[in-house]
């Protein structure tokens, strides 16, 4: 104990942009007050002013996402609500018409307002919220690049292999980029490549000063929003600006992050260490072990001649009864322990205890964590199999700078740590699930709204079917007549496959001729138009 505890010959120090609580107790100075503060300073409000950094938040576009859902199916099952809310949240924020309809918007962005500045040479990075994520917009990015013929390209990173759920197919960063990620970083210096796609990677450490706009579709908080956005604030000869594209966060969110670091820092207290007794008492009321257990496994682990099998016999039968104890319990005492572990762990470098009680309970319960096995929480999966989209629509939100305030900021101490009692499930069926998913996360969508998706929705699965394609090329097919009767055909066919998609609206095209033909018509109009973009052949059917 003596030997981890703060040694008189060895100074540390910390260098960083964006201390954390834990950080502040550690290395900063306490004051007379209580109050931590940093040994010297250099703040981010200074940086900027003497133009070391860009002001990240000069320039600052939100979008808000509202999208229906609908329900598929006659029978109306129960779910747990959080669970389900989740569930199809994600359910949308990975529906290819939303990361199609995103990717467009920030290509087209960046092609309008992006692509000259730094003397022609500024770079996007791209945040999304899961691996999974990236992969899709690197194939969205990449279909819509080929599909404008704009001279750019997207390269991803993310880290291990990404199987994707829909289609089954293994992605890779190396394999998605077509060369090893240890080159990715490198790879971004190249002059046509403008887009970096990332999934946590590159979000901190990353300094590429061409670096100039941030499209962001991940909830960011705290010390994370503030290192993943200030990848945009490297300087450069040509570089006076930086613009962010957020949609997913408030604006107030963001203000939130930055606030504490962009004069002084500080930490309001220090951590309790009485919190230590109380979680040690919590843990032991659970009765799975008492002070015999730990003493034992004291006396072996810090004997030389200690082995781990004797570790194990003393931990394991502790472990069979906590398998014996239900899922909530599990879940509390788990988390107890771990609170207890952590804040120890953190503690013993701030303080040189004398307890050896607390030293013993600490070794033993580190390694009990390791045995406490944690259930796989069930999702109910299935429910996406029986909802459709109904509409969706980006809404512009704000835009303009987000402003800080020339104050000090103020951390707080390690939070208290709570009861770990799990939440109760509340089940409500499916219909009442969707309609609270569209009354929170929805808009006031008009029957228009909805065909404009339905049209959409079709016109992807007509692009997808090359016999349609060959069919209205009027180099192969010469005949305007034979060209509309193949149309006619695979329009059906496509027709029917959507009848789940939203029945009002296949109802209407089937049931209202004069509907009905004018939206083959006008699908007709849009499909030929797309293909004599990609194909550069204008048939006289436009």
């Amino acid at each position: 104990m003596r030997q981890r505890g703060r040694q008189k010959n060895v100074s540390f120090f910390a260098f960083t942009a964006t201390p954390k609580n834990k950080t502040m107790e550690l290395f900063g100075q306490e004051g007379p007050d209580g109050v931590y503060r940093p040994f010297s300073l250099y703040s981010m409000r200074q940086a900027i002013e003497e133009k070391f950094i860009l002001d990240v938040l000069k320039n600052y576009t939100t979008y808000k996402v509202y999208f229906s859902l609908l329900k598929r199916i006659e029978d109306d099952p129960q779910y747990d609500k959080k669970k389900a809310t989740f569930l199809l949240r994600s359910y949308a924020d990975l529906h290819e018409h939303a990361i199609r309809k995103k990717a467009e918007v920030m290509i087209e962005h960046f092609n309008g307002q992006v692509r000259d500045r730094i003397g022609k040479q500024a770079k996007v990075m791209v945040v999304t919220r899961s691996r999974l994520h990236a992969v899709r917009f690197k194939q969205a990015f990449d279909a819509y690049l080929k599909l404008k013929g704009y001279p750019y390209q997207a390269h991803v990173a993310f880290s291990g292999e990404v199987t994707d759920p829909d289609s089954g197919l293994k992605f890779t960063e190396a394999g998605m980029n077509g060369f090893p990620d240890t080159q990715t970083a490198e790879s971004f210096k190249e002059a046509d490549v403008r887009f970096l796609i990332v999934a946590n990677k590159f979000q901190t450490g990353f300094d590429q000063p061409l670096l100039h706009t941030m499209y962001v579709d991940k909830k960011l908080g705290g010390v994370n929003a503030v290192q993943t956005l200030s990848r945009l604030n490297r300087i450069h000869p040509e570089k006076d600006d930086t613009f962010v594209l957020d949609f997913a966060n408030e604006v107030s969110e963001i203000q939130q992050a930055f606030q504490p670091y962009y004069t002084t820092t500080m930490l309001a207290e220090a951590t309790d260490p009485n919190k230590l007794n109380d979680l040690k008492r919590i843990v032991e009321d659970y009765g799975l072990f008492g002070t015999q257990e730990v003493d034992a496994f004291a006396k072996v682990y810090f004997s030389k001649k200690g082995k781990q099998a004797q570790l194990q016999a003393i931990l394991d039968p502790i472990a069979d009864r906590y398998n014996e104890r239900g899922a909530d319990e599990q879940a509390q005492f788990r988390k107890h322990v771990g609170d207890y572990v952590r804040l120890y762990a953190f503690l013993s470098q701030v303080i040189t205890f004398t307890s050896v009680t607390l030293e013993k309970f600490y070794q033993f319960t580190r390694h009990l964590l390791r045995k406490l096995a944690v259930p796989r929480e069930e999702l109910p999966v299935e429910i996406t199999e029986n909802i459709n989209m109904d509409s969706y629509r980006i809404q512009l939100t704000s835009t303009g700078d987000v402003a800080l305030l020339n104050e000090d900021g103020e951390l707080q101490p390690i939070a208290d740590l709570g009861t770990g009692r799990p939440r109760d499930e509340e089940l409500i069926t499916l219909s009442e699930i969707i309609k609270y998913i569209n009354e929170n996360y929805g808009a006031d969508f008009t029957d228009a709204d909805r065909v404009r998706y339905f049209a959409e929705d079709m016109r992807r699965r007509l692009d997808a079917q090359e016999g349609l394609q060959r069919a209205l090329n009027p180099e192969i097919n010469p005949s305007e007549e034979t060209r509309k009767l193949a149309f006619e055909t695979f329009f059906g066919d496509t027709l029917e496959d959507m009848i789940d998609a939203n029945w009002d609206i296949y109802k209407k095209i089937k049931d209202d001729p004069n509907f009905g033909e004018l939206f083959q018509t006008m699908m007709l109009k849009s499909f030929v138009a797309v293909l004599g973009r990609k194909s550069g052949l204008a048939g006289s059917m436009q």
